[in-house]
């Protein structure tokens, strides 16, 4: 189990983690319910980002962590053996906010379809807001 198939990551060619690459959405289902579910509600989210992006003239977004003490979680919760040998290499969840990963459908309707797109979290920027 790896993220991208082990493939390395790269920002105006230096290498990077998972965290600060402009324009990254990473996807991942539920591990307690239907996959899809929580896929389709990522995606919706996404869709209305972009809808941000365009309406605001911006080309760029980064998930910036303003934290780096924060505590710090596993993405997934399982105990299968593969699961354990590879989870390292996935971004690690927090405890709240926008780095928090849910298992709960309805909290994540919530957050996802119904909460508001920006966050301090990320960081746009764009041609008209460049000059």
């Amino acid at each position: 189990m790896s993220p991208f198939g082990k493939t390395r990551l790269q920002v105006d060619g230096r290498p990077v983690e998972l965290s600060g690459v402009p324009n990254l959405v990473l996807v991942l289902g539920y591990t307690n319910l239907t996959w899809t579910l929580k896929v389709d509600l990522v995606w919706e989210y996404f869709c209305r980002l972009l809808d941000h992006m365009d309406a605001h003239g911006y080309d760029t977004v980064t998930s910036v962590l303003h934290d780096p003490a924060r505590e710090r979680l596993p993405f997934m919760d399982l105990s299968s053996g593969y699961v354990k040998r590879g989870i390292g290499a996935f971004p690690r969840a927090g405890t709240r906010g926008p780095w928090t990963v849910e298992m709960a459908y309805e909290k994540d309707v919530k957050r996802l379809r119904d909460g508001p797109v920006t966050d301090a979290a990320l960081h746009f920027t764009g041609a008209r807001h460049d000059r």
